[in-house]
């Protein structure tokens, strides 16, 4: 992993090595206190999250809870659950484990916890994610680490250079923003046909 300072903003940069280990180190957490029976993830990041703790603890039951808040790199809009929970799905035998991949303010997990988890009735409810925000109101269980860097994960990653690159474009020539994003990111993708046409970048707290 890198830190990486730009425009007065700091960002963590993950590798899928660095996503693999730290999960690995989170699950090892997780077995000495929990046994989870069911995994959900919230998507986006949380699903991937979910997956790997899936594989590395041998829980096969995994499901997913579409939530957002951010509009771009700390611009936030309304929260809204654009894929909720099976309603059939009861979680009264089970021991849930809820996974996303970051608590930045927290309201992501309480929102998702109030709305989708409590309402189920699950035996045990415990949370999880790889890193927490230092000003979040919501501390997870289990967590690896804590930073105060925008991270960028590397299922998102072209996601916020497409961004990083339209905020550069109003300060830079061209040349020079294709320079900072090679320098700073070793992002050097030049492609139409794979640049992102998205502008509603969309992360989770």
């Amino acid at each position: 992993m890198r830190e990486v300072f730009l425009e007065n903003k700091k960002y963590l940069v993950l590798t899928w090595e660095d996503v693999k280990e730290s999960s690995r180190k989170l699950c090892l957490e997780i077995e000495e206190s929990f046994q989870p029976t069911l995994i959900i993830g919230i998507l986006r990041g949380g699903a991937v999250l979910a997956n790997l703790i899936s594989d590395l603890l041998n829980v096969p039951n995994v499901y997913v809870v579409g939530a957002r808040y951010y509009k771009g790199v700390d611009q936030r809009g309304t929260f809204e659950i654009y894929q909720p929970l099976p309603s059939s799905l009861d979680l009264r035998d089970h021991s849930v484990l809820l996974v996303d991949e970051v608590s930045d303010t927290g309201y992501t997990f309480i929102n998702v916890i109030n709305s989708q988890i409590k309402p189920r009735n699950p035996r045990d409810l415990c949370t999880a994610s790889l890193y927490v925000k230092p000003w979040t109101n919501y501390v997870p269980n289990f967590y690896v680490g804590y930073t105060d860097a925008w991270i960028i994960f590397p299922w998102d990653f072209y996601e916020t250079m497409y961004h990083l690159k339209k905020e550069l474009e109003g300060k830079y020539s061209q040349k020079e923003v294709d320079e900072i994003l090679s320098k700073n990111f070793r992002y050097t993708c030049r492609s139409k046909k794979i640049a992102r046409t998205n502008k509603n970048v969309e992360n989770k707290i």
